[in-house]
């Protein structure tokens, strides 16, 4: 009897392998789409930023669609061409996702619009790009407003859209301003403060894009950027990852004391 038994549950045990071994495997959810909220890459320290970065609108987009009723507002201004532009090239929920941050008014929504297609600015001779270029012209026409515009862009975006915003940035320093008015912009994001869950990421970059810019703005007076930089580690001075960048991109600059902050902040190997 009890060898009976003992067979019958090995065939029992048998019976459920090989129906727990037939079972498909659980398959990992697909990569969303551009308009998808995903989580957000550590990248490696990088070189000196390079002028002129495009961002990717299949970047990652961490902020999250508005209320409707806002949304809706900010397609109805789009033009009929400009509106097909982008349901063609499937940037519609970009441009949803990045309209909150900018002013309703005619600089910010050029703003806007660049902002959306500017992935696109380098495939020469498309619609697209020639709307990159017809949007850059206009706000470069008006500089003082597209200034305006910008101060609000970089307020509201804070750490979100990271390379969107550091693109932006360079940009400022194509406009026909007061260098004192880029300056004091350029100053605001770079001592921006930062919270735990953004001080990652692309975002960190953000300060040492800022003191890229403020350096090419005062070429030939290097000096009014000591000050400065050493407001932007103290405001930073949660964040030593943030700093060993920061310090990394001064040493464009002045390499001799860009090493002795290195060392005197405890970073030196």
């Amino acid at each position: 009897m009890s060898r009976w038994l003992i067979a019958g549950t090995g065939l029992l045990a048998l019976l459920v392998g090989f129906y727990l071994g037939q079972r498909p495997k659980a398959v990992a959810p697909e990569s969303f789409e551009r308009d998808a909220v995903v989580a957000v890459e550590t990248p490696t320290v990088l070189p000196s930023p390079t002028p002129l970065v495009q961002p990717s609108a299949g970047a990652i987009k961490t902020f999250q669609v508005p209320p409707a009723p806002e949304v809706e507002r900010r397609v109805k201004t789009l033009t009929p061409e400009v509106r097909g532009l982008m349901e063609k090239n499937k940037l519609m929920n970009y441009f949803q996702r990045l309209a909150p941050h900018f002013p309703e008014d005619e600089s910010g929504q050029n703003l806007l619009v660049m902002t959306t297609f500017l992935e696109m600015h380098e495939q020469a001779g498309t619609i697209e790009s020639k709307l990159v270029d017809a949007k850059i012209k206009e706000l470069e026409a008006n500089p003082e407003e597209t200034m305006l515009a910008l101060g609000v862009v970089m307020q509201r975006m804070g750490h979100h859209f990271p390379e969107e915003k550091q693109y932006l940035l360079q940009f400022t320093a194509k406009l026909d301003v007061p260098d004192e008015e880029k300056a004091e912009l350029l100053v605001a994001e770079a001592k921006r403060p930062f919270d735990a869950s953004e001080a990652s990421g692309k975002a960190r970059f953000n300060p040492s894009m800022a003191l890229f810019v403020l350096g090419n703005l005062y070429q030939g007076k290097e000096k009014h950027l000591y000050p400065i930089l050493k407001d932007i580690l103290a405001a930073h001075k949660d964040h030593p990852e943030i700093q060993k960048i920061v310090i990394h991109e001064y040493g464009r600059f002045d390499s001799a004391r860009s090493e002795q902050l290195y060392k005197e902040s405890g970073f030196a190997p």
